[in-house]
């Protein structure tokens, strides 16, 4: 549960997921990525599609 940026309602309907892949250092001379899978939420109250960060 989270609580919505715009309208401070609490949140707990997730809208989808997206997925990051951050580049890292090399690792034994091989590219490096971080997979960061992020949870977007749908507010009930406004409409609106946030991220909780």
């Amino acid at each position: 549960m989270c609580t919505c940026p715009n309208c401070n309602s609490k949140v707990t309907r997730v809208h989808d997921y997206r997925i990051q892949r951050i580049k890292d250092i090399p690792l034994f001379f091989k590219h490096t990525f971080i997979i960061l899978k992020k949870r977007r939420y749908r507010c009930n109250a406004c409409g609106k599609n946030f991220m909780n960060i």
